[in-house]
């Protein structure tokens, strides 16, 4: 276990409690100092929170996918989460959008010069997990070591 992730969570805890028994608010996670100028924490907090509290175990999990052993199909799954802001499943114009307004610190883009840059034909780019997943196995190494933090992660339907 990570003495830096545990010493953190428990300075965040409610006093008088067990580290296994408390957990955090989005707004505690998200004020982080990882997290805190991070233009996705809200996406990121959300990704990783169950019912909109993190456990300990859920800080623990989020830090395993970014670091730097995590596997990249690991990383893929939860980046795909993340990004997809609609939540329908795949990464469209409107997460593009969303994106780059964040990315650039802007919500007064010209609408059509976010649309230009956003428009893109989409049987050339895919915005499913599935094509990022079938896109990487063939230049990534076996994922089966990768199951080492798998809570909460997505499921194929």
């Amino acid at each position: 276990m990570d003495s830096g992730i545990h010493d953190t969570f428990l300075k965040l805890c409610p006093p008088g409690k067990y580290y296994k028994e408390a957990t955090l608010t989005m707004d505690q996670v998200s004020s982080l100092p990882a997290l805190r100028v991070n233009p996705f924490r809200d996406r990121i907090c959300r990704v990783f929170a169950h019912n909109g509290v993190f456990s300990f175990e859920d800080v623990l999990g989020m830090a395993s996918v970014f670091s730097e052993q995590a596997c990249p199909s690991l990383k893929i799954e939860y980046a795909f989460r993340i990004y997809d802001f609609n939540e329908n499943g795949f990464i469209d114009e409107e997460d593009l959008q969303e994106i780059i307004l964040r990315l650039l610190n802007s919500d007064d883009m010209s609408e059509d010069l976010l649309t230009d840059l956003t428009s893109h034909d989409h049987d050339s780019l895919p915005g499913s997990p599935e094509h990022c997943d079938r896109a990487t196995h063939s230049q990534l190494p076996s994922h089966q070591h990768c199951s080492h933090y798998r809570q909460g992660a997505p499921t194929a339907s």
